[in-house]
């Protein structure tokens, strides 16, 4: 009897149902784009990339923030110019999945551009 209720929780634990993954894609990499003043920079050009692939444009969700990569893991390289006499700005980060493995675990970027003296 002892043997069964010490078997009995393990066997329970191991008929949980896996959880239930959502539709709902996850952007990879949140991106807020500032100037060195910290100002926001809503008119940027942000893009990603992935290993050598070419470069893809990230959408622009308003108030110098920047939704890039959705669903996509591994290391993935934002970058971000601007007109008006900007140095541009890059980052690496390293995407991967949740414990689920349903959705990627969104990273947070802040690129800084740089005014040019001129």
């Amino acid at each position: 009897m002892r043997d069964l209720l010490f078997v009995l929780p393990l066997a329970l634990a191991a008929c949980e149902e896996p959880a239930a993954c959502t539709e709902e894609a996850a952007a990879a990499v949140n991106v807020t784009v500032v100037d060195d003043l910290g100002d926001a920079l809503s008119t940027a050009e942000v893009v990603y990339s992935v290993g050598q692939a070419a470069p893809i444009a990230c959408d622009n969700v308003g108030a110098g923030a920047y939704a890039c990569a959705y669903e996509v893991e591994g290391e993935i390289t934002v970058s971000a110019t601007a007109e008006g006499g900007f140095a541009p700005d890059e980052a690496t980060v390293t995407v991967a999945l949740d414990e689920e493995g349903c959705h990627v675990v969104p990273q947070a970027v802040t690129l800084v551009l740089q005014a040019i003296d001129g």
